[in-house]
């Protein structure tokens, strides 16, 4: 098992999967305990690949460890065309989750969602590089936020989750 901070929400409506960082590294948990951003976690289950995604995902047990305290791994500050150099050259789509990434870049609402359903994007002010924010991360609520400040440059945080096949684009859990 592992034990870890929550650090991020992919069904940010309360239901849904979730990620995990032990101050090293962190992973996918396809399970859906009810937990917040910060529970501190113990997860047992067997660690498997979706589609690149390492998670673990079978036979899966979560308990949240009342009353313990971890602290959450720090952020790293970045931007986006630093992000995607991260990763392209390691020519690989799917996985690169659960690295913590503070971004400043100008957030944009997309006119037409894109064929992964995000409708907002992180676009690197002096490149023009984009990363897509997973729109499986944010409720309603969250979107009102998202609304408020799309045109403006931002500093996000986030966790990174994947490389996205279809667009061949960065996915930030926001």
């Amino acid at each position: 098992g592992v034990t870890g901070v929550v650090t991020a929400k992919l069904m940010a409506d309360g239901s849904g999967q979730f990620m995990i960082h032990d101050g090293t590294e962190g992973i996918y948990v396809y399970n859906n305990t009810s937990v917040n951003v910060g529970d501190v976690v113990s997860v047992t289950g067997n660690i498997y690949s979706y589609y690149g995604n390492l998670q673990i995902g079978s036979s899966v047990k979560v308990t949240v460890l009342e009353g313990n305290e971890m602290a959450k791994p720090a952020y790293k500050e970045t931007t986006v065309q630093e992000w995607e150099d991260s990763v392209k050259d390691l020519q690989k789509i799917g996985y690169h989750g659960g690295e913590l990434l503070a971004i400043t870049a100008k957030l944009e609402k997309a006119s037409e969602a894109n064929v992964a359903k995000d409708w907002y994007k992180l676009v690197d002010p002096y490149t023009a590089e984009v990363a897509w924010i997973y729109y499986k991360s944010y409720n309603a609520e969250m979107q009102a936020t998202l609304d408020e400040y799309a045109g403006k440059y931002v500093r996000i945080t986030g966790v990174t989750y994947d490389r996205d096949s279809r667009l061949v684009k960065n996915h930030l859990l926001w």
